[in-house]
């Protein structure tokens, strides 16, 4: 069999699997009511301020605005056409707000997986080594602390961030940071 009698013979069975779809048809199987949404006293006011583009984020904002639409009685497909969104999405937010109330959109809903772990006391070490160690060229960097830890330079970031450590030298020569007490990175 040559490519050109195998695609050929690939392009008939998807003529064949698509059969009827290129009229109008549609898949029929069960209807999915998407859920009423009637906002509870004060949440208008809340879900209009998270809709505001320059309050909060804009994740937080296009939840907001899929509510908001949803307890105007738009239809998923009407709110996704609006807000350039794919209705699942729609559905997601609308029926999370239908049983959690605002509390269900306010963040998103944690991410599968294992998260990020660290040994006990890392943090402690970083922000100890930062401070205390006389740095090998005069001033450390993420890579150079990494490095001379054995850790990658994303957590070291991450630790000079979460205790507001700016480990560069100033035009004097002296260190600058602004210390916190040592809490383990947010993930």
């Amino acid at each position: 069999m040559t490519s050109r009698q195998s695609a050929g013979s690939l392009s008939e069975e998807f003529r064949v699997r698509t059969r009827g779809l290129s009229s109008g048809r549609r898949w029929s199987g069960p209807v999915r009511r998407a859920p009423v949404v009637r906002l509870a006293p004060g949440d208008s006011e809340v879900l209009e301020a998270w809709a505001a583009p320059s309050t909060g984020t804009p994740r937080r904002a296009r939840r907001a605005r899929i509510v908001l639409e949803a307890s105007r009685g738009a239809t998923n497909g009407q709110i996704a056409r609006l807000l350039d969104l794919h209705p699942e999405t729609v559905a997601l937010w609308r029926g999370r707000y239908a049983t959690q109330g605002l509390e269900g959109v306010r963040h998103d809903a944690p991410r599968p997986g294992s998260g990020r772990r660290s040994e006990p006391g890392l943090v402690e070490r970083i922000v100890r080594t930062t401070l205390e160690v006389e740095p090998p060229n005069g001033r450390w960097t993420t890579r150079s602390l990494a490095s001379e830890l054995r850790v990658s330079h994303m957590l070291v970031y991450r630790v000079w961030k979460s205790q507001g450590l700016r480990p560069r030298t100033g035009r004097d020569g002296a260190l600058e940071r602004t210390v916190r007490t040592a809490q383990p990175p947010d993930a």
